[in-house]
C-alpha cells in the first residue's frame, strides 16, 4: 500500500520518500485468525539421528509449519548418558522476515527440551551441534511442534503485528472439545506475546484443539518494513 499512514495527504499518496507504507494503527478494522487441529508432531520439521559428534545438518521432513508457530527443540538420547547440544535454524517468520535462531539444550540425562522464541513459517535449513559429556552423542535431535502446557512454548503466530496485548479482543478456545472464551488484553496475561506477535491457549496443545482470535491491530509500522512479505 501507499503511504497514507506516513504521509497523511492525498497529494502525496504515491510518494515513496518514506517507504510507502500504511501503518496498521491507521486502519479501522478487525482481523480474525483461526487455527484448527494443530500438529502435535515433535519432529514435524526434521531430525538428526544416529551417532553425532559434530555439526550435523538436519534431515527435513517438512519445509512449512502447519501454522506459523514457535518450535520445540528436543534431544532424546538412547544410552542413558548426559547429553546437550545446540540447534541452529535458518527460518522465515510469518511476516516473511529471515531469522537465524540458535537454541541451546542444556545437558541432561538422555537429553531435554527447549522452546524457541521465533515464529517459524518456513524452515530453510538447520543443523545440530552435539555436546555429549559422556562421549559421542547417540540418539535423535528433533525440531517440531510442542504439546506441553506452559508459557514458554506452543505459541501460534498472528498474521498482523500487535502493538499491545489489548489489541487481542478475544480468543475462542476449544480445548479437546470443551469450548471457552478467553477475554482480551490484560485478562490473557502471559498467553500473548507482543515480541512474537503470537498467542497460546491455556492448556497443552492437542490435535483436536481449535482457536479463533479476534484482533484489532494498533501496531505502528512506520520504518519497520513490510508485514506481508511471504
Amino acid at each position: 500500500m501507499s503511504g497514507l499512514g506516513e504521509l497523511g495527504g492525498l497529494p502525496q499518496f504515491s510518494d515513496t520518500q518514506y517507504g510507502g507504507q500504511v501503518a496498521q494503527v491507521d486502519l479501522d478494522q478487525y482481523d480474525q485468525v483461526a487455527v484448527n487441529y494443530p500438529s502435535v508432531d515433535g519432529s514435524w520439521i526434521g531430525t538428526v539421528s544416529g551417532t553425532v559428534s559434530g555439526n550435523t545438518a538436519l534431515v527435513k521432513k517438512n519445509l512449512l509449519m502447519d501454522w506459523p508457530r514457535n518450535a520445540k527443540y528436543a534431544l532424546n538420547g538412547i544410552t542413558n548418558g548426559t547429553y546437550g547440544g545446540t540447534f541452529i535454524s535458518n527460518i522465515i517468520d510469518q511476516f516473511g522476515q529471515g531469522i537465524t535462531e540458535t537454541v541451546a539444550v542444556p545437558a541432561a540425562v538422555n537429553g531435554g527440551t527447549v522452546y524457541g522464541t521465533a515464529i517459524i513459517h518456513k524452515y530453510v535449513s538447520g543443523s545440530f551441534i552435539s555436546q555429549g559429556s559422556s562421549g559421542t552423542w547417540i540418539g535423535t535431535a528433533s525440531v517440531g511442534a510442542g504439546t506441553a502446557l506452559g508459557t514458554a512454548g506452543n505459541y501460534f503466530g498472528l498474521l498482523t503485528k500487535i502493538g499491545a496485548t489489548s489489541d487481542v479482543k478475544s480468543i475462542r478456545y476449544c480445548d479437546n472439545g470443551v469450548v471457552s472464551v478467553m477475554g482480551g488484553g490484560s485478562l490473557l496475561g502471559t498467553n500473548l506475546s507482543t515480541s512474537m506477535h503470537a498467542f497460546q491457549g491455556t492448556g497443552g496443545v492437542k490435535v483436536t484443539d481449535t482457536f479463533t482470535v479476534i484482533v484489532k491491530p494498533s501496531y505502528n509500522n512506520i520504518g519497520h518494513g513490510t508485514m506481508s512479505g511471504l
